[in-house]
């Protein structure tokens, strides 16, 4: 058994680790692309973009200038000149340092042939709009053929003459300005070569110390698992890792959304899940590395990269017509999110194998967990944990076994059946889906290889190969299956679980029977949108025929999360739906249109009052926004919550050399930032619900613990995991902790808190809708409300 030092030493190894990749990236990239590189190009810009200004300033003043010096005036934005001016020093400084060192000359010729490249961009984009599309998407970088080709191009529209001399007193100029605004971190140097005095423009000792800093702008953010139990959290910044620094409450550094304090049960039920150990599940491990390297179609592997197509000829691309260029970049960008998505999902796939071999020696592994200003639970670690993709979760079993027992044996059967598919029968016919599958499922298990058309017809086929070999282990013991001591965690699945908490919130009767809050046979409201969308599709539609479940689930899964219109649109072109009608590319996207007003219409029917709550969150969300005060709410664990979306601080700066960011000048010390109106309002109904989703998952976990104690839990938002013996009295709590929650009003109690506010601030809200005639309590009596 491991010690606390042993995991002292790994959470060591790790930063080490950390350290020496981060070290790697220092010595490849670009200094002004580092961390420390940033905060100097940062520092620098706000200090350079006024004397740029001011010197702008002056010669506009003067009657007279130098020849050359109106290119200062006239060609550039001073933003701009400072970002080039300094990415130009940093890049040369590196090669000075590698490849010897250069003349301030041909520093100032490198810096105003820049220059001169964003200028004949800005006229481009003026005078050819077509080229500057063209020029801009395909460029990415300056290289001597790039530019070269480019500057081809350029030569019908250039006004002005850049000659040699001209760029060179350009460049000079601005590098005497970045002297002169920034001494600390840049400065003119001599050195002598062949008894020669040279001059060249470098950072200062300070400034390349400071670029050096390897450990101080470290980000550790490769935490894993850990092989010792963790430290309880006793506040918000004590707890998880023994020796890495890692807050309790994960907020956005981009926004001022937090949480005021965090309840003394909300931390009991972090330290609860936290306290489960794990361990790596070896049978699924075995299977997964060999079908990784055998490239085996399951999973990720069945997709592969996709070809880009040939590159339109120019000639070609100029006579083409809008449609049909739009065409074209429709085509690339959906290849490009594919392989871009998929190249991602492999390399994920890579490190949870690598993970899981190096996990597979301890016996028992944990995840310390943390909360975000909502209050959702996350594991801190990546990758390999509890609330990973399918594959991550089927790689991880409990790491203490208990007997099936008497239900057992039944829920591990639905459980597989679940993972398969038949997740939208009723339990009983999931339960006999398994049963009369006994002897396939064993075979399957024996060797998951050679089953691949059976395996790769499941939608989590990894959770549903762990289930399998439980199944066979299980089947297989001498005595009796209810003796068998299984770590195979089972899911309790909420029934699109954003509209059952707005159906809670409104009392809704209509909405609840919808999402399986009632009792009764199970109802599927995916059917039921796609059904009222069916109707409306008339006949000359591509879409006549070939709406089904599928098409409208995403769509309807994400209503209570507040999916744009674009966003379900971008879902059905995702996903392929439109693609598969067989219609020319250049009319996808009014199909996808079409498609997402039915749907959007067969929702609001359906779904009547919870999107009406959701509008009501948003006008308040709005009340508040227009004084510029945050939206705040107590959820039903005492947790508060603050969520203020503010306009971001820094500006970026773009140019073809590289990007800076410069500090927003006119923010006052002390002052408030504006908030962001569009996120703020789409964010507040998205934010309610996760935070009423997570207090109910907190419940859930203190009610059941106590009930039975060292119960292991698995949570995973809308998704309850536990042994199969355990099952029953999960599924028990699950639902009276429901219902205990919603027995309160909590619409009127939302009101009621942002009322106060709203008075104080002399302003006034829309009273709460009206709530429906919902029975809660019968939620305790429903079958497949989580199931």
């Amino acid at each position: 058994m491991p010690t606390q030092q042993d995991q002292v030493r790994r959470e060591q190894d790790d930063v080490a680790k950390a350290v020496a990749q981060y070290k790697e990236f220092l010595e490849t990239a670009p200094p002004a692309d580092t961390p420390p590189g940033r905060k100097l190009v940062a520092r620098s810009l706000k200090k350079l973009i006024p004397v740029v200004q001011k010197a702008q300033r002056q010669f506009r003043q003067k009657r007279s200038t130098p020849e050359t010096l109106p290119l200062l005036i006239n060609t550039l934005s001073a933003e701009k000149m400072a970002v080039l001016a300094i990415r130009s020093i940093l890049v040369r400084d590196l090669q000075r340092r590698n490849r010897g060192l250069r003349l301030i000359t041909n520093q100032a010729h490198n810096l105003g042939r820049h220059i001169r490249y964003e200028y004949e961009l800005e006229v481009m984009r003026k005078e050819d709009r077509d080229l500057f599309r063209m020029m801009t998407s395909r460029t990415n970088q300056l290289t001597r053929k790039s530019t070269a080709s480019w500057r081809k191009r350029c030569e019908a529209i250039r006004d002005r003459q850049w000659g040699h001399e001209e760029q060179i007193r350009l460049g000079i100029h601005l590098l005497g300005l970045l002297v002169q605004a920034c001494p600390e971190d840049f400065t003119e140097v001599q050195f002598q070569r062949k008894n020669r005095t040279y001059l060249m423009v470098g950072m200062t000792p300070q400034a390349e110390a400071a670029l050096d800093i390897y450990n101080n702008e470290l980000p550790i953010n490769r935490l894993s698992a850990m092989i010792y139990p963790p430290q309880d959290w006793s506040d918000t910044q004590l707890g998880g890792y023994y020796t890495t620094e890692q807050p309790l409450v994960k907020n956005s550094p981009s926004s001022d959304t937090g949480v005021h304090d965090v309840p003394a049960q909300v931390m009991l039920a972090i330290n609860t899940l936290q306290s489960v150990p794990w361990a790596i599940n070896q049978g699924v491990l075995e299977v997964a590395r060999k079908s990784y390297e055998a490239k085996t179609p399951i999973g990720y592997l069945r997709e592969g990269l996709i070809d880009l197509p040939t590159r339109v000829p120019d000639a070609e691309w100029a006579a083409l017509e809008t449609d049909e260029r739009r065409a074209i970049k429709s085509d690339l960008v959906t290849i490009h999110n594919h392989n871009n998505r998929l190249s991602s999902r492999l390399a994920i796939m890579r490190r949870q194998l690598a993970l899981s071999a190096d996990y597979s020696q301890h016996e028992q592994i944990w995840f310390p967990y943390e909360i975000d200003f909502r209050g959702r639970v996350y594991p801190v670690s990546m990758d390999l944990h509890p609330q990973a993709n399918d594959l991550g979760r089927a790689l991880l079993r409990f790491g203490e076994a208990k007997s099936l027992g008497d239900e057992g044996l039944y829920w591990l059967c639905i459980h597989i059946a679940n993972c398969y598919g038949e997740d939208k029968a009723s339990l009983s016919e999931r339960f006999e889906w398994t049963r009369s599958r006994l002897d396939d499922l064993d075979w399957f298990a024996q060797d998951p290889l050679d089953y691949l058309e059976f395996w790769q017809g499941a939608d989590k086929p990894w959770q549903f190969l762990a289930g399998c070999f439980e199944l066979r282990e299980a089947m297989a013991h001498p005595t009796s299956p209810r003796d068998y001591l299984t770590t195979l965690p089972i899911d309790l699945d909420g029934t699109c679980n954003g509209l059952q908490h707005l159906s809670s919130l409104g009392h809704d009767t209509q909405a609840a029977a919808a999402v399986n809050m009632l009792p009764g046979p199970r109802q599927d409201i995916y059917q039921v949108v796609a059904d009222m969308v069916a109707q409306r599709v008339p006949e000359d539609s591509p879409w006549h025929g070939n709406v089904s479940r599928a098409v409208v689930k995403r769509a309807v899964m994400t209503t209570p999360y507040g999916v744009t219109d674009i966003g379900i649109r971008d879902q059905l072109l995702d996903d392929r739906f439109v693609s598969e009608l067989g219609i020319e590319r250049k009319d996808y996207i009014g199909a996808a249109n079409e498609m997402r007003d039915w749907i959007k219409a067969a929702i609001d029917e359906t779904l009547d009052k919870p999107r009406r709550i959701m509008r009501w969150f948003h006008q308040v969300s709005e009340i508040f926004t227009e004084v510029n005060e945050p939206l705040d709410w107590t959820t039903p664990t005492g947790f508060k919550v603050s969520q203020a979306y503010r306009q971001p601080v820094m500006r970026r700066i773009r140019t073809l050399a590289g990007d800076g960011l410069v500090r927003r000048t006119h923010v006052r010390v002390g002052s408030k930032r504006e908030i962001q109106k569009r996120k703020q309002l789409n964010a507040a109904a998205p934010n309610i619900i996760h935070s009423f989703d997570a207090s109910h998952l907190i419940r859930t976990v203190l009610a059941f613990t106590s009930e039975v104690p060292g119960a292991a839990f698995a949570p995973v938002h809308d998704s309850f995991g536990t042994h199969a013996c355990d099952v029953p009295v999960l599924s028990r709590m699950i639902r009276e902790e429901f219902v205990r929650m919603y027995r309160s009003n909590w619409l009127l109690a939302l009101h009621y808190e942002w009322k106060l506010r709203a008075d104080a601030l002399g302003i006034g809200i829309p009273p709460a809708p009206e709530q429906g005639d919902l029975d809660i309590e019968k939620v305790l009596d429903s079958t497949y409300f989580f199931s």
